[in-house]
């Protein structure tokens, strides 16, 4: 079955440069991975699919992206990023980041 399940790339977008309040949400992708290999969780889906890349699993982590401070290159990048992620069929997880990050990683989508 793992042969078959296209690969999950996961994405780190630190970016917060134009939060309209605090800055923080650049430092997600860090803490997520650190709380992914923390101890107290593991790498196993709902449906039972072991995605622990020490075990050769469908996953990927990408890093994370190098992003201007200036909103409309960062989101190309992202853009561009998103779509290289999933060019092959897999999924895609970002973390990090504030919500406009969503919108352009979102495939298809003009904005």
């Amino acid at each position: 079955m793992r042969d078959s399940m296209p690969a999950v790339s996961l994405l780190g977008v630190p970016y917060d440069a134009h939060s309209s309040f605090l800055r923080g949400p650049a430092g997600a992708p860090t803490a997520v991975r650190a709380a992914l290999d923390g101890g107290s969780a593991n790498w196993c889906t709902e449906r039972g699919v072991d995605l622990d890349p020490a075990k050769g699993a469908a996953w990927r982590d990408l890093g994370d992206l190098n992003l201007p401070e200036e909103v409309e290159p960062a989101l190309a990048v992202i853009r561009e990023a998103a779509a290289d992620a999933i060019a092959d069929g897999g999924r895609l997880v970002s973390i990090g980041g504030r919500s406009s990050r969503h919108l352009a990683a979102r495939p298809g989508d003009d904005r």
